[in-house]
């Protein structure tokens, strides 16, 4: 009986140091909600992202929020507490990253569209001035 108890006693200290999260992600934003037992938030809790490229420090919101870019497809996601609480969660995005080449397409577009109507001004101007000097 005596070492059941203490068995309970460790399992729930363990249990009362750790740090719940749910991660969420869309077009490679992630938002990340920390808490404690009971659904109380980790309110201003640091947070940092470990991706293959670089680390991000951020902190949580009042609410145990925080949100991201993604640095990466798969990353690592650590959230201290304080007191002993801290999660560590390897995390793969379930959507695409929002790459800068889709950005750059429509950069591209609005080039060519500025370039062509710099083409039709220039036009319109030099079919003006020919007119003009026929007229003298």
């Amino acid at each position: 009986m005596r070492i059941a108890a203490i068995f309970f006693a460790l399992i729930s200290a363990a249990f009362a140091h750790r740090i719940n999260a749910h991660i969420s992600d869309e077009n490679g934003k992630v938002q990340a909600r920390a808490y404690f037992t009971l659904s109380t938030p980790c309110r201003e809790c640091p947070v940092t992202i470990v991706s293959p490229n670089k680390t991000i420090t951020l902190t949580t919101d009042q609410e145990g929020i925080v949100s991201f870019a993604a640095p990466s497809k798969e990353f690592l996601l650590k959230i201290e507490g304080g007191a002993g609480h801290y999660a560590e969660i390897e995390y793969t995005l379930e959507s695409p990253i929002d790459t800068n080449e889709s950005n750059l397409g429509a950069t591209l577009k609005m080039i060519f569209a500025i370039a062509l109507i710099a083409f039709f001004f220039t036009t319109v101007y030099r079919i003006k001035t020919i007119l003009n000097d026929n007229k003298k």
